[in-house]
């Protein structure tokens, strides 16, 4: 006989103990899987969860989820299992949230006697943050503080939503990709951001800019920031230079 989940006995995931951040929907789903097992130690069908969190979870996560699903094959009922997926979901809310710091250079001229010395130095004012998950070339160093990401489509596709739940999606592709975007009923223009050209796709409720980068192509679509702030946004993309690179 299958013992069914109960949201009702055993409350929400957002509200499990020391679970400080909602479940991604990946987790809701392994719920459900442990919920309508036969058995939570089976060994098949722990087998079946480790493969969904090996296929499907962030690599962040992975270590994590391997040594809490070994605690999760010793559990006695639902309730435990919950517990140790909460602990699972832990560093999937953390990856959501981990950044690192892109370097920007600057050009410094010193007088070297007869000539100049020419030199690029970092110039830490300048630095701005990166999403761990985002494993595209570049990145808008002006991205207001409020965002967080919110939902991670892939290495290069992003969505982003600031404490106003207004939300950002951000593409890089490759020059062999295509991406396509909806144009009906919309209007088509060319802009320049950053002194970069770009071109601007509007319609009633979104906005989306196409902006050429060298050998990429960056796609950032909203339906809720305003035409100004998406053209700033846009205008402050710059190649990613980590720190732990140079």
């Amino acid at each position: 006989m299958k013992r069914a989940f109960s949201h009702e006995r055993y409350g929400r995931a957002e509200e499990l103990p020391g679970a400080d951040a909602p479940f991604d929907e990946e987790l809701d789903d392994l719920l459900a899987e442990i919920g309508e097992a036969q058995d939570p130690v089976d060994e098949e069908r722990a087998a079946d969860v480790w493969r969904s969190i090996q296929n499907d979870l962030p690599k962040a996560a992975v270590s994590k989820a391997r040594r809490g699903l070994k605690l999760a094959r010793r559990c006695l009922d639902i309730a435990a299992c919950l517990v140790v997926i909460a602990a699972i979901a832990a560093p999937i809310a953390m990856a959501h949230n981990e950044w690192f710091r892109s370097v920007v250079y600057r050009l410094v001229l010193r007088d070297a006697g007869g000539g100049i010395e020419a030199r690029l130095e970092a110039d830490p004012a300048s630095s701005f943050t990166v999403p761990a998950a985002w494993e595209g070339l570049y990145y808008p160093a002006a991205m207001p503080d409020s965002f967080h990401v919110s939902a991670v489509n892939g290495g290069s596709s992003l969505e982003l939503m600031d404490d106003a739940q207004r939300l950002l999606i951000l593409e890089e592709h490759l020059p062999q990709d295509a991406a396509w975007i909806d144009t009906a009923g919309k209007q088509i223009g060319k802009i320049t951001a950053g002194g970069m050209e770009a071109y601007l796709i509007e319609g009633t409720n979104e906005r989306t800019i196409i902006l050429p980068l060298d050998d990429r192509l960056m796609i950032l679509s909203s339906s809720s920031l305003t035409k100004d702030e998406l053209i700033g946004i846009a205008a402050g993309v710059r190649r990613i230079v980590r720190e732990d690179s140079r």
